[in-house]
């Protein structure tokens, strides 16, 4: 448990940082046991970079499936969104979010999707369940199963039975910046106040506090 959290803090702090939320959503009975495996229906990428005067710019982005559309249109949207370079932090476990990634991508429509997967193991920092504490991701509904129930089950999403995608999409705001906010918190020096992960955090806890949310730190 400890060998986790030792990882992170020896990974150290970085003032260009990436934060990715995914929801998923299972389809049918047989993906109830198969949590790697249900489709992903929503994302959401939290960019932090330093600005010129020493303090930090945040930008939060997020998507949900509508309209009928299926999970791999999430990776053109991320392809385009998603920094070539920096860590990744992330509330999924490294094998389930290279399996999530791997079930929307296309190799030769998203090389940087690609080349971040054969990348993981240096960008990626996976933030321990314990390290999170109280705070908790959402959990989407099933929807019902229109597969036929061949071999290889390849799920069908009508929007109609997914949930709200604007909900969804603020919902998965919050969890990439929760999941950063946990991240930078095990760098932040208590005493110094000049620390750049604490700076960074009470710029992000000012926003929060700007559009009505509680700050996480």
């Amino acid at each position: 448990m400890f060998d986790d959290l030792l990882r992170l803090e020896a990974q150290g702090f970085s003032r260009v940082s990436t934060a990715i939320a995914f929801r998923s959503v299972a389809t049918c009975p047989n993906l109830l046991l198969r949590p790697y495996s249900r489709p992903v229906i929503g994302v959401a990428i939290l960019s932090v970079v330093p600005d010129p005067e020493g303090g930090f710019h945040f930008q939060s982005q997020a998507t949900a499936l509508r309209d009928d559309a299926l999970p791999a249109s999430l990776a053109d949207w991320i392809e385009v969104r998603l920094p070539v370079t920096g860590p990744i932090i992330s509330w999924e476990p490294d094998d389930s979010f290279e399996a999530k990634m791997r079930g929307i991508l296309d190799g030769a429509r998203h090389p940087g999707l690609t080349q971040l997967l054969a990348e993981s193991k240096e960008r990626l920092r996976v933030l321990p369940r314990w390290v999170m504490g109280r705070f908790r991701r959402g959990v989407a509904p099933g929807v019902p199963c229109f597969c036929s129930c061949s071999a290889e089950c390849v799920p069908e999403l009508p929007s109609v039975f997914l949930p709200d995608p604007a909900q969804t999409e603020r919902e998965l705001i919050g969890e990439a910046e929760v999941a950063w906010a946990m991240w930078a918190d095990l760098h932040a020096t208590v005493d110094d106040e000049t620390h750049p992960a604490r700076v960074a955090l009470r710029i992000l806890a000012e926003r929060q506090r700007a559009r009505g949310a509680f700050p996480i730190r």
